[in-house]
């Protein structure tokens, strides 16, 4: 009898990155559970990935009543999940005064709390078979943060700390946590992050390609990374942010302001 493909869980499957991430994984033979607010764009991601081995879970998982259901259903129904990628998340890149309390509450809930949840609702099943791996999005947003994007950058920031704590607190238990941070991806991102289109406009040239992307994530499965860092220059850039802000908020204000 063959051994069961390994599952995958999916958050944001529904386009973007997380879409890339199923095609890619699909490609390996994972088998997947994809979870996204609306089922029409979980069916479009379906379209795109050749693998009758899927299966898909239209929640919104801002609700932790149906977060801690979804995951329930996904493993009565698909068996243990081997790997969960957190890649569900939106941006707005506004002033903060204008942002409005609903707006924050709503980042803060999608990008971190959500997080959080699903990350609860799988760790004991992982920790108890000494086997898992949690792979959590960030954003070099959370490491190198910009105006216009207080929200933002703050809600990946919380990622960040809590992926490099939970890290250590289940090494133990054999489960890895890597965490993925990328900077500005050629996604469907930016028609909510910037409707108008000033920033993207800019950054056009640096654009990171989702598949390619998604293939370097889908490498990382169960593999024991600590982090995955594109593209490389924004990473040292980010470095350097931490070892002398006032000097690269100086040296890079135009870009800083790019939003």
């Amino acid at each position: 009898m063959n051994e069961q493909k390994p599952l995958v869980v999916i958050t944001g499957a529904s386009g973007g990155i997380g879409a890339s991430i199923a095609k890619q994984a699909a490609k390996q033979g994972y088998r997947l559970a994809l979870v996204g607010r609306s089922r029409t764009r979980l069916e479009k991601t379906l379209e795109s990935i050749d693998s009758t081995d899927v299966q898909l879970f239209p929640v919104d998982i801002a609700d932790s009543n149906q977060v801690y259901t979804l995951f329930t259903s996904i493993q009565q129904t698909m068996g243990p999940i081997d790997v969960l990628v957190n890649n569900a998340g939106f941006g707005r890149f506004i002033d903060f005064q204008e942002h409005s309390q609903e707006d924050v509450d709503q980042m803060i809930n999608v990008n971190v709390n959500a997080l959080m949840h699903c990350t609860r609702a799988v760790l004991p099943s992982m920790t108890k078979r000494k086997k898992g791996h949690i792979i959590n999005v960030a954003s070099q947003a959370g490491r190198l943060p910009t105006p216009k994007a207080t929200v933002y950058a703050a809600s990946k920031h919380a990622v960040i700390g809590f992926s490099q704590a939970l890290r250590m607190e289940v090494k133990n238990d054999s489960v890895y946590v890597t965490l993925v941070n990328p900077g500005p991806v050629n996604t469907p991102f930016f028609d909510e992050a910037d409707p108008e289109g000033t920033y993207r406009t800019k950054v056009a040239g640096m654009m990171i390609d989702a598949d390619q992307l998604a293939a370097v994530i889908v490498q990382a499965f169960g593999k024991n990374k600590r982090e995955i860092n594109r593209p490389i220059w924004m990473h040292i850039g980010a470095k350097l942010y931490q070892a002398c802000p006032p000097l690269v908020e100086f040296l890079f204000k135009s870009q800083f302001h790019s939003k």
